[in-house]
């Protein structure tokens, strides 16, 4: 059976090294046929040759803003510029890994559900502006949890790198509210989750990078800005904050806090037992840089007793009434008279 067209909508400005690491992860999908759709947002030049050729047999539909319009705007040019059946999203710092298409599509295909999202390895890295590329520091998987409404309108913990949506169903969404260039993806979900659960599929099928830098799409803004951007979310959504949701939510928080304590205890018990082994081998250390220290002094002390000793000796012998040269010709005289003794003896041995 032949398989539907995924779209996949790529937003990108200005980071055209990067851009290439994410197009090369969407040329790695066991899954096709496959539509890229390259949203450049104001950005530098890009050249379709050079995308086409990292891409090879998916198809390629690039779009180009005059100007810069924001994550919104983008967003809502690819899903306007989208063929496929499904659709996703992937920014140009992030990575799918091989099977995410095809892990979210097969699943869509056989259920009812019209969004799917898999787990994602959260990926700290750090950018360097001289080279153009990103430098891991640190990974680990943040994000593993079930569908939950009531906690996705206080908490966005499905990135959108993450979801593949039934084309029909987004578009009836009508996409990113242009009015948010802030957390207009959380803003979407919480249209769409109202009316259509999402289908949690446990596995890590791609990379969500967070790191330094004002470069990064997602990390622009200051805290202020942000702060005040999260404001307006709520206040849209405001209706959705029903009693029952809010000390739902508020149960779910009191249990997390108690187990993150619970593991914060673990981890404390641990490092303390740590540092008594350590504090144990200290002391072990110290009692033989002590034995050491005593036989360093004790050899330095031995080391002082045989100088002085052989002073004394060079000494006396400096003081010694010098040989006269009678008594050294008579020695001599002594020595070679030995010598003719012995080889006389030596001679009368022979057969």
């Amino acid at each position: 059976m032949e398989k539907p067209l995924v779209s996949i909508i790529v937003r990108t400005k200005d980071r055209p090294k990067l851009l290439a690491a994410a197009l090369k992860s969407l040329a790695a999908q066991t899954h096709r046929p496959l539509q890229a759709v390259v949203v450049n947002d104001g950005g530098c030049a890009l050249e379709p040759s050079n995308l086409k050729q990292i891409l090879g047999d998916i198809e390629l539909t690039q779009i180009e803003h005059p100007r810069n319009m924001g994550r919104a705007a983008a967003g809502n040019t690819g899903i306007a510029h989208s063929r496929g059946r499904y659709i996703g999203f992937l920014d140009d710092d992030d990575e799918l890994y091989p099977e995410h298409v095809q892990v979210l599509a097969d699943y869509l295909i056989q259920s009812d559900f019209k969004v799917a999202y898999s787990d994602s390895l959260m990926v700290y890295k750090r950018y360097d502006p001289d080279s153009g590329e990103l430098v891991t520091e640190r990974e680990e998987l943040l994000f593993s949890e079930d569908f939950d409404y009531p906690k996705l309108l206080f908490d966005n913990y499905i990135p959108l790198i993450c979801l593949l949506f039934d084309r029909e169903v987004l578009l009836g969404s009508e996409g990113f509210d242009p009015a948010f260039d802030l957390y207009e993806d959380h803003d979407l979900l919480l249209r769409l989750g109202e009316n259509h659960p999402f289908q949690h599929i446990k596995r890590t099928t791609a990379a969500y990078q967070q790191w330094s830098g004002a470069a990064q799409i997602a990390q622009a803004a200051s805290e202020p800005v942000l702060a005040q951007a999260h404001t307006r979310l709520t206040a849209k959504h405001l209706e959705k904050f029903t009693p029952e949701r809010i000390t739902r939510y508020r149960q779910a928080f009191a249990l997390a806090k108690d187990g993150h304590i619970r593991y914060l205890d673990q981890q404390l018990a641990e490092r303390d037992w740590k540092i008594a082994g350590i504090e144990s081998l200290l002391n072990l250390r110290e009692g033989h840089l002590a034995d050491l220290t005593a036989l360093f002094r004790q050899l330095q002390e031995q080391h002082a007793l045989l100088l002085r000793d052989v002073g004394e000796r060079l000494q006396r012998l400096e003081q010694r009434p010098p040989i006269s040269a009678r008594w050294r010709q008579a020695a001599e005289e002594l020595q070679r008279l030995t010598h003719r003794l012995r080889e006389a003896v030596r001679y009368r041995r022979r057969p």
